[in-house]
C-alpha cells in the first residue's frame, strides 16, 4: 500500500512528489521533549547509528540528518553515547543519533509510533521520504519498513482548537509558550480573513545583528516575539493566521534580551536553507499552497493577506520609524500598507512626545512581495544598530504595542 497514512488516494504521492501535495498545516509545537527521559531517549530505544567521515563534526552530522544543532541535541547525543563535553569523535566508530527507529508495521505511520496524529505523521512521513531522496537514507520506510522518527517532530503538532470553557469560545496555542498559550477569543469579526505571517530571517540566518550593552542581539528573535505577539491579536478576533516560520523553543517572552538561536523550522517542520534565495523561496511556496488550499477548501474565505516583519540595519546614527513596502502593481498590498501608516501616524501624535511619524509607504520590487499570490505588505520595525530604535523592539511592552499597531493597520479598512 503506497500512501498508508491516508484515508484515500488523492493523498498518495510517489517518494519524488513535492511536499506541496499534502493538505496544509497549521503547526504548533511545545517545549521539553528534547530532554532526556525513559519515555523518549529511554535504554530500551533503538537508535540510527551512524560513522563519520574525516571532517564531520557533531554539529554537521546533525545537519546532515536535518536535526537541530541546539545545546539540548547535542547534550542528548552526548549522552547517549556517553561521551564528554570535550571528547572527540573518531571515523573507525560508530555512534547513536537522537533519531528513534521504529520497524514501520505496513500499516501507518500513527499505529506504528503509537500516537494518532495526523499532522504529526504526515511530518515524519516528509522527513524519512526527503532523507531517502537525498541518499542519506538507504531505503523507502514503506519497502524497507525501517521508519525514522527525529524527536523535534514529536513536539506538539496539534492544529489550534477551539475549546469551550463555560460557554466561553478559547484557543489553545502551545506554539505561544506557557504564559500565552490559553486565551479567550474575544470576537469573531476577523473569521473570514485569513493571514499568512512570516518573521524575517530564521535557522542559520539571524538577519541584521548588533550589540546592545553586552549582549548580541538578533533580528529575527525580535521580528519573531513581535509576530507571535501579532498572531495572538488576530486569533482572537477569529482570524485564521498561518504563521510560515516558527521556533518550537521559544513563545511570547517577557525579556528584553532574547538570545540568538537557530531553532527557526517552517510549519511542516522543515529546515530553513542557508541559501537566502532557497530560503525565500521556501517559505513563498508554503504561503502559495497555504492560500491555494484555503480558497479551494473553504469558499467563505473573504481576504487574504501576507505579512513579512523584519528589523532594519542601517548607519548607526540613522533613527528610522516603523515604514512599510508594497509591490507597485498590488493596489491591495498599497491599501493595506497605507492603512498601517495612517495607524501609526495616529499613534505617533498621541504616544510620542513630539507627534511626529517619519515613517513611509513606498513600492519596492521585494522577492517576498512579487512571489507570493495574496496581497502582501513588508514592515521595518525601525534600524536594529540605533540606540533609540532598539528601544522600541527592546522592551516588552513596545513589541506588544508594535504588534498592537499593526493589528490595528490591517484591520483599519
Amino acid at each position: 500500500m503506497l500512501c498508508p497514512d491516508y484515508p484515500d488516494n488523492s493523498f498518495c504521492f510517489s517518494p519524488f512528489h513535492e511536499e506541496a501535495k499534502f493538505q496544509s498545516l497549521i503547526s504548533a509545537f511545545i517545549i521539553g521533549l528534547f530532554f532526556i527521559s525513559s519515555s523518549l531517549y529511554g535504554q530500551d530505544r533503538a537508535y540510527v547509528m551512524y560513522q563519520p567521515n574525516t571532517g564531520e563534526t557533531i554539529s554537521s552530522i546533525l545537519n546532515k540528518f536535518q536535526l537541530p544543532d541546539d545545546q539540548k541535541t547535542l547534550r542528548t547525543f552526548y549522552q547517549l553515547n556517553k561521551l564528554g563535553l570535550q571528547d572527540p569523535i573518531y571515523t573507525h566508530k560508530s555512534y547513536k543519533l537522537p533519531l528513534i527507529q521504529y520497524t514501520y508495521n505496513e500499516k501507518s505511520i500513527r499505529s506504528t509510533i503509537n500516537n494518532q496524529d495526523w499532522d504529526l505523521a504526515v511530518n515524519i512521513q516528509n522527513y524519512n521520504l526527503n532523507l531517502y531522496r537525498k541518499g542519506i537514507k538507504s531505503g523507502d520506510y514503506r519497502v524497507d519498513n525501517n521508519l525514522w522518527v527525529p524527536p523535534h517532530l514529536l513536539r506538539s503538532t496539534s492544529k489550534p482548537q477551539v475549546i469551550l470553557t463555560s460557554g466561553k469560545k478559547s484557543l489553545e496555542i502551545p506554539l505561544f509558550g506557557p504564559k500565552h498559550k490559553d486565551f479567550p477569543v474575544l470576537s469573531s469579526k476577523l473569521e473570514k480573513k485569513v493571514f499568512y505571517l512570516v518573521a524575517g530571517h530564521g535557522g542559520p540566518d539571524p538577519g541584521a545583528m548588533s550589540r546592545y550593552n553586552s549582549w548580541d542581539i538578533c533580528e529575527d528573535e525580535y521580528s519573531y516575539d513581535v509576530t507571535l505577539r501579532l498572531a495572538k491579536l488576530l486569533m482572537q478576533h477569529g482570524a485564521q493566521v498561518e504563521i510560515i516560520v516558527q521556533d518550537p523553543t521559544d513563545g511570547i517572552r517577557s525579556e528584553n534580551y532574547l538570545p540568538c538561536d537557530k531553532n527557526e523550522i517552517t510549519l511542516k517542520g522543515d529546515p530553513l536553507p542557508l541559501n537566502q534565495l532557497k530560503r525565500l523561496q521556501q517559505r513563498s511556496d508554503i504561503i502559495n499552497n497555504l492560500y491555494i488550499s484555503h480558497r479551494k477548501s473553504d469558499r467563505s474565505f473573504q481576504e487574504y493577506t501576507a505579512v513579512m516583519i523584519h528589523v532594519d540595519s542601517r548607519n548607526k546614527s540613522k533613527r528610522q520609524d516603523v515604514y512599510f513596502y508594497h509591490l507597485d502593481d498590488s493596489s491591495q498590498g498599497k491599501e493595506k500598507a497605507l492603512g498601517l501608516y495612517r495607524t501609526f501616524k495616529e499613534k505617533y501624535k498621541i504616544h510620542r512626545k513630539s507627534g511626529k511619524y517619519r515613517g513611509s509607504v513606498s513600492a519596492r520590487n521585494l522577492f517576498m512581495l512579487r512571489s507570493t499570490y495574496p496581497p502582501a505588505v513588508f514592515i521595518e520595525l525601525g534600524n536594529l544598530k540605533n540606540p533609540n530604535d532598539q528601544k522600541r523592539i527592546l522592551l516588552e511592552s513596545n513589541r506588544q504595542a508594535l504588534a498592537q499597531w499593526i493589528f490595528e493597520g490591517l484591520i483599519s479598512d
